[in-house]
């Protein structure tokens, strides 16, 4: 009963990430995002991601990292492969693509990163850690409440969680 909570619990984060990042960029985080430069693979994956097909999306990535990704885009492609494996529910591989997308990542991009990383580790039930990225997340956004509203359900849901009492609540309510 609680892993069908926490399933819940994530895809409503993760559901609700995906949009407020889609409809909250900046036009100059858009800009920077989308640059004629960046790579087309790239640009077909982050299209791919934005359909929810994140197996087209793993292999765009995996192709561009086989054949040399642009420095400047690494953090880019890692953070991409992350969010692909999220959608397939691949939390590990998700989690270990944020982690390296963190490794080169800077300014504003690094906040989607620690959400979502957020998101893997409550997937696993890394409760502790999941805490700790969405804080460091909501530290770093300027841009959105994503991280805030993410840390404040995972918050109210280890306050309220029994193995029953609470979970079955959070069920009814994923997105509050």
């Amino acid at each position: 009963m609680q892993n069908s909570v926490l399933k819940s619990l994530s895809g409503a984060i993760f559901a609700l990430a995906a949009v407020t990042a889609a409809t909250a960029l900046s036009s100059h985080a858009k800009a920077e995002m989308f640059t004629t430069k960046q790579p087309s693979l790239l640009r077909q994956a982050e299209k791919a991601l934005a359909r929810g097909d994140g197996s087209t999306a793993l292999e765009l990535t995996g192709t561009l990292r086989r054949q040399g990704v642009p420095a400047r885009y690494v953090a880019d492609v890692f953070g991409a492969e992350c969010r692909a494996q999220l959608q397939l529910d691949d939390a590990l591989a998700a989690e270990d693509a944020c982690r390296e997308a963190l490794q080169t990542a800077t300014g504003q991009a690094k906040w989607r990163l620690y959400n979502n990383l957020g998101v893997a580790q409550l997937r696993l039930g890394h409760y502790d850690h999941a805490l700790a990225s969405f804080r460091r997340a909501t530290r770093i956004s300027h841009s959105s409440d994503t991280p805030r509203r993410n840390l404040s359900l995972l918050q109210r849901f280890l306050r309220e969680s029994t193995p029953e009492a609470g979970a079955e609540q959070l069920a009814a309510n994923p997105q509050h």
